[in-house]
């Protein structure tokens, strides 16, 4: 590259050296000048005399991956001599790139590596036509107006026609090859391609993400598109392979869940595909939803056919033992107080059920009497009677006489006529003239009491 010499230099040159040289003998003759009394330089870099000050390469940063034209920014405190400005790429080769119509303050412009000259603010390239693919440090250097050394900034580790997202090659620069279905690219520059994580796809050339699966289907590592969940098994969203079914419900082709079964019916098969499967669960059990196996119905509940829930008995019926498909009436002479019964109960003496299935016992009457478990009251034995409802025996009546009658018999005997308070109207034999009215009665009245004794005992 050419550079033009600048023939006022040594006459500048000269004038610095004089300079100079009058500061060093006014610093020894006057003494040095005090801290305080040094001009102030506004709070910016003093730059030494016959320096140029270094500029800043805002872009690109160092370790930046571009994949196609290179954007440059930069910034230059100084006003460049004219045709100073220059960019360096150095790599496995050296591009140096002139710039033109470059002035003091910030300035950006954007390379194409394929054809660099044809880049807008580009004057000249040596190095080659083409910017090969690579790494490269990229250094801008300038000189000022006045010709000093260059000053220079750079960004390392540059990456130029780095392969973009979706390809990939063995360097990770062009020539670059897209990624295949199933597989993906996701930085710049990148040297292989991967494959879709287990649960995601991807369906077509030059991806740089993967799609997840929806529910209903699955997908393998690596898999380009989702495959339908087959029946008997379940396959949530993000699958990466189908799940068997579980005991208590059904799963048809791309279920996402299990369907449970519904209540009253059960199903222990681990890889049921239809609702069929789903069995209805007999008398004596029961299933509540998504059931693997019925369940016995308790003592005290009854559970028909396709039963969801036991169904305790109603009073006046029990249910003595599991698996009952129906509840039992109570006996006659039994009742059942109480819903949920295992057993019915005796009615207690004084007390008598008539018909099964009774909730209560009925008191016996006055004039009647029930043991324990009667099924019908007993009416009292003549002589004998109750004093109120509900007794569990009778007592013997005491026995009032009154003659009104008598009747003369052979032999000396006589037929009284006696009547009593209690069982109407009684005769009793005597000898005449043995006794009298008074002993005749009393006899009466023993005989009559003793007929009464007699029947009751017979009743009982």
């Amino acid at each position: 590259m050419l550079k033009c010499v600048n023939k006022s230099a040594p006459r500048r040159a000269a004038e610095r050296a004089a300079g100079l040289l009058a500061v060093l003998l006014t610093t020894a003759l006057v003494g040095a000048v005090p801290a305080a009394a040094a001009p102030s330089t506004g709070g910016q870099d003093v730059v030494p005399a016959g320096a140029t000050q270094a500029p800043s390469l805002i872009e690109p940063a160092s370790g930046a991956v571009t994949t196609g034209d290179v954007s440059v920014s930069f910034s230059l405190p100084q006003t460049p001599q004219a045709g100073s400005v220059e960019l360096v790429f150095s790599g496995s080769s050296t591009y140096t790139l002139g710039l033109s119509d470059a002035s003091a303050g910030q300035a950006s412009l954007t390379i194409t590596p394929s054809n660099p000259s044809s880049s807008p603010g580009v004057a000249t390239v040596v190095g080659g036509s083409t910017i090969a693919p690579g790494l490269y440090t990229i250094t801008l250097s300038y000189q000022d107006a006045g010709g000093d050394p260059a000053a220079t900034a750079s960004a390392q580790s540059v990456a130029v026609s780095a392969c973009p997202p979706g390809l990939y090659s063995a360097t990770g620069f062009s020539p670059c090859a897209l990624a295949q279905p199933g597989y993906y690219v996701a930085l710049p520059g990148a040297t292989s391609q991967s494959p879709c994580p287990s649960g995601s796809f991807a369906n077509q050339y030059g991806s740089m993400t993967c799609l997840l699966t929806l529910a209903g289907t699955y997908a393998p590592q690596g898999t380009a598109a989702p495959i339908p969940c087959p029946a008997g098994s379940f396959c949530p969203a993000q699958a990466g392979a189908p799940t068997a079914c579980k005991p208590g419900a059904y799963c048809p082709a791309q279920s996402g869940s299990p369907t449970p079964c519904s209540a009253g019916t059960f199903n222990p098969d681990a890889s049921a595909s239809a609702i069929s499967s789903c069995q209805t669960v007999p008398a004596g059990s029961y299933a509540g939803a998504g059931a693997a196996a019925a369940t016995t119905c308790p003592a005290g509940s009854a559970c028909a056919q396709g039963a969801s829930a036991p169904r305790p008995c109603d009073p006046g019926r029990y249910a003595p033992a599991p698996g009952a498909g129906s509840c039992t009436l109570a006996d006659p002479g039994s009742f059942v107080a109480q819903s949920g019964a295992a057993a019915e109960q005796s009615c207690p003496a004084g007390t008598y059920s008539s018909a099964g299935g009774s909730a209560q016992c009925v008191a016996a009457p006055a004039g009647t009497y029930t043991p324990a478990g009667a099924s019908a009251p007993i009416p009292c034995a003549t002589g004998f009677t109750t004093t109120a409802p509900g007794e569990s025996s009778c007592t013997a009546l005491q026995a009032r006489l009154r003659i009104v009658g008598v009747t003369v018999l052979a032999r000396g005997r006589v037929r009284l006529r006696l009547q009593t308070s209690g069982s109407g109207t009684l005769s009793a034999v005597a000898r005449a003239g043995r006794y009298r009215y008074g002993s005749a009665k009393r006899t009466a009245h023993a005989l009559v009491t003793s007929l009464l004794i007699r029947r009751d005992r017979h009743a009982r």
